[in-house]
């Protein structure tokens, strides 16, 4: 079960978070720091939640309040996408993870290390 599962590294999450900051480039940080807390750190489990977010971004509107998960007065939408980082992933875990999300596709960007 997912939940009896250690704590993932430091570099995990530092590499998990900043992926899920490239590929939602219009979901603000602190909402995705929210799911990514909820998910206890899960890059997979926080993948999938942010990416059903990103889906009901409209045009009008930052989101605020119109998601159960997050916090009434947190923004979720910017309003232009955020410039993407480098990411290495350098993590074993978060690699395993990587490959079994294809439609992640490792977006520009991202360089792995095997």
């Amino acid at each position: 079960k997912m939940d009896n599962l250690p704590p993932p590294s430091n570099a995990y999450r530092h590499q998990a978070r900043q992926l899920l900051v490239n590929t939602f480039q219009r979901v603000a940080c602190t909402a995705i720091d929210v799911i990514f807390l909820m998910c206890k750190f899960n890059f997979t489990r926080s993948f999938y939640y942010v990416s059903v977010i990103d889906h009901q971004r409209t045009n009008n509107g930052d989101g605020a309040g119109q998601f159960d998960l997050i916090p009434k007065r947190v923004k979720v939408f910017i309003k232009s996408n955020r410039q993407k980082t480098i990411v290495e992933v350098t993590d074993a875990t978060l690699l395993g993870e990587l490959d079994d999300i294809p439609e992640l596709n490792l977006k520009v960007g991202t360089t792995t290390k095997q």
